[in-house]
């Protein structure tokens, strides 16, 4: 596991050969100046793999998207209804009549 170890700005000017063998010994040296926290150094090969996450994160992907909501005047245009409204009456009489039908043959055995 990287362990990560806070260093000195003024250390890295006097053994940053020391430093660069840190990490390569799988150290990340995070690099403090004047009490702020300013950099980290690591090894190449996992910046690339953070360089490439970082990547693929910014990536576009296809996302399916849901169409936005629209009406159905809006996708098909003002469609004039086959059975006005008070046709339903007639319709709910219809599949009454239907139900009692098959009810009735059902117990007749057929």
């Amino acid at each position: 596991m990287t362990q990560q170890v806070i260093v000195k700005a003024s250390e890295g000017q006097h053994a940053f050969g020391e430093l660069l063998e840190r990490v390569n010994a799988d150290e990340h040296l995070i690099v403090e100046q004047d009490g702020a926290l300013v950099a980290v150094i690591m090894s190449y090969h996992e910046y690339k793999q953070l360089s490439q996450l970082r990547a693929e994160l910014n990536e576009p992907t296809s996302v399916y998207l849901p169409p936005p909501r629209t009406t159905l005047e809006d996708t098909f245009g003002a469609v004039t209804p086959l059975n006005r409204p008070e046709d339903f009456a007639a319709l709910r009489e219809t599949a009454i009549d239907e139900v009692v039908d098959r009810a009735m043959k059902k117990m007749k055995g057929g």
